[in-house]
């Protein structure tokens, strides 16, 4: 008998496609034949799983074809997540498996409160993030922004100026290559609202952090 499992949500953002890619490939990697199915007409789940920006990705897709490969062997994931982590004494934990995506709820939670305390109006912003239909935050590869050969000494003032051109608000920028070594930096890669005359030496492996419409 077939089992049919669906995720939906209408907020964007949250994870669907990623928790559909990764499911599949567990059930997968389990024995179980698996099919997904991609309803999304932007194609996010597609080009998650099969690669959609290189050379390497299509010579990858071109392996996975003419060897006979499946998900379980082909497309397993290439990084891990941990997209909320409610403990902060398991942080450290987290670093030492070379996890660097991951956001401590309670200190997340704990700094809103602080901040509304001090700033009731922002309410307005943070019902605007958390409804429904409201804005959201997103990490956006760099490429969508400039060419590769105007990434070498880049202004947060320039980041913010292409994200005005798509209609969408820069707060920020994180940078990959400075990946956190310990729990007390793990956010060290991540620069939020830093001065508009400060520069970066970027790579297409980095990322604008957001404030756009839902995708």
């Amino acid at each position: 008998m077939v089992t049919k499992i669906a995720l939906f949500n209408h907020k964007g953002g949250v994870s669907k496609t990623t928790t559909t890619f990764n499911l599949g490939w567990m059930l997968a990697k389990k024995g179980k034949t698996v099919i997904l199915v991609d309803s999304d007409p932007q194609c996010n789940l597609t080009g998650l799983a099969l690669g959609e920006n290189s050379e390497e990705d299509e010579d990858r897709i071109e392996q996975i074809y003419s060897t006979g490969s499946n998900i379980k062997t082909g497309l397993a994931p290439a990084t891990e997540l941990i997209a909320e982590c409610v403990n902060s004494e398991n942080s450290d934990l987290i670093v030492s498996l070379g996890i660097q995506d991951f956001i401590l709820s309670n200190k997340i939670i704990a700094k809103i409160s602080a901040q509304i305390s001090q700033e009731p109006r922002l309410m307005v912003v943070y019902n605007e993030l958390f409804s429904e239909e409201g804005n959201e935050i997103y990490l956006k590869s760099i490429d969508q922004y400039f060419r590769n050969e105007d990434l070498n000494n880049v202004s947060f003032a320039d980041c913010i100026l292409r994200a005005q051109a798509k209609k969408e608000v820069c707060i920020g920028i994180k940078i990959n290559s400075k990946a956190p070594v310990s729990s007390h930096s793990f956010a060290d890669n991540i620069y939020i609202n830093p001065d508009l005359g400060q520069r970066f030496q970027l790579t297409d492996k980095d990322f604008l952090i957001v404030l756009s419409g839902d995708e």
